[in-house]
């Protein structure tokens, strides 16, 4: 039960820090990018990259965390 919570508290402070992050970055806190631009990217990550796949369909390289929803 101690182990579910803890998980829990580190997503959500992982997400709130990506979320200020972002929104101190860009003004409408997200930002649209294409396949090819994640690749880039990718070479000298320097983000957070949580693989929101819904169905879910495996995790991706390089991918930080990944929300599973059943």
């Amino acid at each position: 039960m101690l182990y579910k919570i803890a998980i829990i508290l580190v997503l959500a402070l992982v997400i709130i820090i990506g979320i200020s992050w972002n929104f101190q970055n860009k003004p409408n806190g997200y930002t649209n990018i294409s396949p090819e631009e994640l690749r880039k990217m990718m070479i000298d990550k320097d983000f957070i990259l949580i693989n929101v796949h819904v169905p879910y369909e495996g995790e991706i390289s390089g991918t930080d965390l990944f929300i599973l929803i059943l």
